[in-house]
């Protein structure tokens, strides 16, 4: 009967160990993949920023031409409709 006392005290023992060791592990080798997926995913959001910045800084430009040719497409028909 001592020895399987014994036994049981050994074996909660062991799982409490066990338990604290892997809870260890989880926060140490968790908290780095956390740490490097935000880092990625940081990344990819800063990529896709200047993308998207060089997107706008183009269509801004193709609307300043546009806007230009419009104008300068007025002065023509202005002075086309005055000539006649």
């Amino acid at each position: 009967m001592y020895l399987v006392q014994q036994l049981w005290w050994f074996l909660l023992l062991a799982f409490l160990l066990g338990t604290l060791l892997g809870y260890v592990m989880w926060r140490t080798c968790g908290q780095r993949h956390v740490q490097s997926g935000y880092q990625r995913l940081q990344k990819d959001a800063e990529e896709r920023i200047s993308s998207l910045e060089k997107e706008r800084d183009r269509f801004s430009n193709s609307a300043l031409e546009a806007e230009r040719e419009i104008a300068r497409l007025k002065a023509e028909l202005d002075k086309a409709g005055g000539t006649t």
